[in-house]
């Protein structure tokens, strides 16, 4: 949800865990499309951009299901992008998604019900 209140859909792709690894790797385009990562235990990994072709933005997600930052990343990039805190969920965007939608920090993420996620 963003800060003006309304609430914005973005299909995500969810990898198993044994691929977050690769993420949005080798993509050169996402076709209006995300990914979205699970950590049910929060996670502290950092993400960064080798072999992902395309710039991206990450919101991190912590525990309460807000946002807690949100990052733009460029592609090939190798630095490593992670929030002050822990998080729940790295949810990738095409980038700008999250500025020209006004969501940023406190932005609270509402999944479908019945979402299967990776353990």
């Amino acid at each position: 949800m963003g800060a003006d209140g309304q609430t914005y859909s973005l299909p995500v792709e969810i990898p198993p865990r044994s691929e977050y690894g690769i993420g949005l790797s080798g993509r050169y385009q996402l076709e209006g499309r995300g990914m979205l990562f699970h950590y049910p235990q929060g996670g502290r990994a950092g993400f960064y951009m080798r072999n992902t072709h395309i710039d991206l933005a990450i919101a991190f997600v912590g525990l309460d299901d807000r946002v807690i930052a949100v990052r733009e990343m460029e592609a090939e990039s190798m630095e490593i992008v992670r929030p002050e805190g822990i998080y729940r969920y790295a949810v990738e965007a095409p980038s700008g998604w999250y500025g020209e939608r006004g969501i940023g920090e406190g932005a609270l993420l509402l999944l479908p019900p019945g979402l299967a996620l990776p353990e």
